[in-house]
């Protein structure tokens, strides 16, 4: 887990190797520090698998073709964004969001 910070922006860079469960402790550190934006690599969801963030929207784009992997991007709610559908990838996986900056 990284985290970066500049001004007022937090971004947590999260390698999670499954998040199923961890998810209580993950939701309590975006809070506690004030993360706007999380990247997550290796979820391991599957697609029926729920990622309820009170306060943030989760991306995602999970592997259905073998277990694990899969990617995702948790973004705060207040952060105004949308999400970009991205072609069929062969050989990697990603998810993508455009976000709207002021100034």
């Amino acid at each position: 887990m990284a985290t970066f910070r500049s001004n007022n922006t937090s971004i947590l860079f999260w390698k999670a190797r499954g998040i199923r469960n961890k998810t209580v402790e993950f939701l309590t550190y975006l809070s506690a520090n004030n993360i706007l934006l999380a990247p997550v690599t290796e979820p391991h969801l599957q697609p029926s698998a729920k990622l309820n963030c009170p306060n943030y929207f989760a991306h995602r784009n999970d592997r259905d073709d073998t277990p694990g992997g899969g990617t995702a991007i948790v973004v705060r709610k207040v952060i105004k964004h949308s999400e970009i559908l991205l072609p069929k990838l062969n050989h990697t996986e990603g998810t993508a969001i455009q976000i709207s900056i002021n100034k």
